[in-house]
Parts: structure tokens; C-alpha cells; sequence
């Protein structure tokens, strides 16, 4: 077992760039075949395009977000004026408060490009372990020091051959596929009286 989790970070947007994050927490397996588990992950992609965006996953995705919308916490009222503050500069005025849930339209043809987007050309992969020893910093290049949290770290250029692959796999893992459909995503959440049968 190459991965003890999967899970993504959303997104981020700036002035400068949108970012996609996915975090894979590996295994003492995953770590030593580090290059495998990235892989894996872009063959996943690949599957992704072959198979093309899928409407029931975006209903699906969409019902459990109405869900959250509806029953949202309480939350610190400064603490929301600033989420609604930063929401404006993302969604049309009607939209601010319910944006970030309410998946209004299916757009499979704005999937597609963002699928096109996922490669190898456009990805940083950042390692974080502790558990780095004498013998692996000889096979590292030289460490540098994060200057304002005084952390060391190495950067490594992928070669060629490697980018290659992972853009265009030869064969995807058979193991790789989507989810099965989730029966249990509740669709009607009213309320009924004790005496309704």
C-alpha cells in the first residue's frame, strides 16, 4: 500500500494564478516510490480525460453541497463578514452568499479544460517528511535554507524521460477508476410531523 490518504485542498485563486491542490499522505511504501504514487496520481488524470466529466458525479457533488449550504454552522460574525468579503471578488453580487456551494450549471466542456490544465508541464511536487537521513542527503542535491522560517530544503529538476511519462501513460493502473455512485446522499431533507405516515 503506496498511500494512507487522499485528499485535495481546494483551490486558491490570486492575482497571479489559480492553485489546485491534492495531498497524498504516503505510506513508508509510498515515500521510498515517491515517483510512482506521482504516477499513479497523473495516470488517474489520463483516466479521467479518457472517460470525460460525468454528469452523475457532478449531481452528486452538487446535492452534497446544497446540503452544506443548508445546515452551515453558526459561525463568529467577523469571521463571515471577512469569507463574504473575499467572496466578491469571485461571484456576481447575487451569488456571494451561496456561491461557493450552489453548482448551478453542468458545464462538461469547462471540465475538460480544467483536466487539460492537470500535467506534468504545470505541477510542483512538494515532498514533506521528517524522515530524511545522513544517507539520503548524499544522493540530494545541496540544501538550501527557507529564509524566514529557517527550514532546510532541496529543489530537483525531473528529468525529461520522467515528465514524459507521466503526461502521456503508456497504460493506466486497472485499479484506477472512479468511485462507485453514493445511494446514500439524502435528496429530500424536509421535515415530517410524528403523525405523517
Amino acid at each position: 500500500k503506496l498511500a494512507a490518504g487522499v485528499s485535495d485542498g481546494g483551490h486558491e485563486r490570486s492575482t497571479a494564478a489559480w492553485l489546485f491542490q491534492n495531498t497524498i499522505t504516503l505510506t513508508q511504501a509510498g515515500l521510498e516510490n515517491k515517483l510512482e504514487v506521482v504516477g499513479l496520481f497523473f495516470q488517474y488524470i489520463h483516466m479521467l480525460r479518457t472517460e470525460g466529466p460525468q454528469e452523475w458525479v457532478f449531481d452528486e457533488v452538487a446535492a452534497v453541497k446544497e446540503i452544506e449550504f443548508k445546515f452551515q454552522e453558526e459561525e463568529e460574525a467577523d469571521d463571515y463578514v471577512v469569507r463574504l468579503a473575499l467572496r466578491m471578488h469571485q461571484f456576481n453580487p447575487p451569488d456571494i452568499l451561496c456561491g461557493e456551494y450552489l453548482l448551478k450549471e453542468w458545464d462538461p466542456k469547462l471540465i475538460t479544460q480544467m483536466l487539460e490544465l492537470i500535467g506534468p508541464e504545470s505541477v510542483r511536487v512538494d515532498l514533506l517528511t521528517s524522515s530524511f537521513c545522513e544517507e539520503d542527503a548524499a544522493s540530494l542535491p545541496p540544501t538550501e535554507t527557507e529564509p524566514w522560517f529557517d527550514v532546510p530544503f532541496t529543489r530537483e529538476v525531473l528529468p525529461d524521460h520522467l515528465l514524459h511519462s507521466w503526461r502521456s501513460p503508456v497504460q493506466v493502473d486497472p485499479l484506477l477508476r472512479l468511485p462507485p455512485r453514493n445511494e446514500y446522499i439524502p435528496r429530500n431533507l424536509s421535515l415530517r410531523a410524528h403523525d405523517t405516515p
